[in-house]
């Protein structure tokens, strides 16, 4: 049995004070994934990440759509 698909994504958020940043992650970029159902109206969870600042992060979606069979 196939599940629903789940769709996956990346919203980044802005570090107000990143010198509050542990050290080593000042300049690291902070995403709120946000996980969706088809026929839910609002976000099913989220998770917060922290990448580094060249990571693709089009690269982390599409590895969750490639996972689903999405694009295939």
């Amino acid at each position: 049995m196939k599940s629903e698909p789940v769709y996956v994504s990346a919203v980044e958020e802005f570090v107000l004070n990143p010198k509050a940043m542990p050290p080593g992650l000042e300049d690291w970029r902070y995403y709120r994934l946000e996980y969706n159902v088809p026929g839910h109206i609002w976000v099913v969870y989220e998770r917060n990440i922290l990448v580094p600042p060249r990571f693709d992060i089009d690269k982390l979606e599409d590895l969750f759509e490639e996972a689903q069979g999405e694009n295939t």
